[in-house]
């Protein structure tokens, strides 16, 4: 596949979008730090739709940066793809499913589908530490940043403390998995 260098802001933007609909989303809301960003945007419907078009938008523009820039560029794998759509439709079905309370099938489908996009994160870092077409400094980022996302993800089931920061701990993670992300872009 041809790379289209265009589409390299778009993951830039994505992360962007996410990270201010998400700034807002608990700007609006009173922050507990117990509960996930998608329940602070399941506390109003308004602020539900907000999070969940900016999501879907940020998943579009994800989707174009990683298929018609990102993989190309880097030859990775079309397992990778496949992981990637996988990773990207749950990451929509939890946008679009409220987490409004534990005890609700929506929020238990939630949850399913969040933890397992989650889970997938490591595992696409790992396909891109595994390219050649990374430079080596960065692939030895992409194998330390999953190390760190599973150490850190056994650390908060582990340790019981850590559920007290949630809030903290998701931001955490999600932001290692767009910096490793854009490093690799922008190096």
């Amino acid at each position: 596949m041809e790379v289209i260098s265009g589409y390299k802001i778009f993951g830039l933007l994505a992360f962007l979008l996410i990270a201010a609909a998400a700034a807002l989303v608990l700007y609006k809301s009173e922050i507990d730090l117990t509960k996930s960003i998608s329940k602070h945007a399941a506390l109003g419907r308004r602020g539900f739709i907000v999070f969940a078009i900016a999501s879907t938008v940020a998943i579009f523009l994800f989707y174009l940066f990683m298929y018609y820039y990102f993989v190309p560029t880097f030859k990775l794998p079309a397992a990778f793809e496949y992981v990637l759509v996988l990773g990207l439709g749950l990451q929509l079905a939890a946008a679009w499913i409220p987490d409004y309370n534990d005890k609700q099938l929506s929020s238990r489908v939630h949850g399913m589908a969040a933890y397992s996009m989650a889970a997938l994160m490591p595992v696409l870092l790992v396909c891109i530490a595994r390219s050649p077409e990374v430079s080596f400094i960065m692939q030895v980022i992409c194998w330390i940043v999953p190390g760190i996302m599973i150490t850190y993800s056994v650390g908060y089931v582990l340790i019981k403390n850590l559920k007290r920061h949630y809030l903290v701990h998701q931001s955490l993670y999600i932001l290692l998995f767009y910096l490793a992300i854009l490093l690799v872009t922008y190096s």
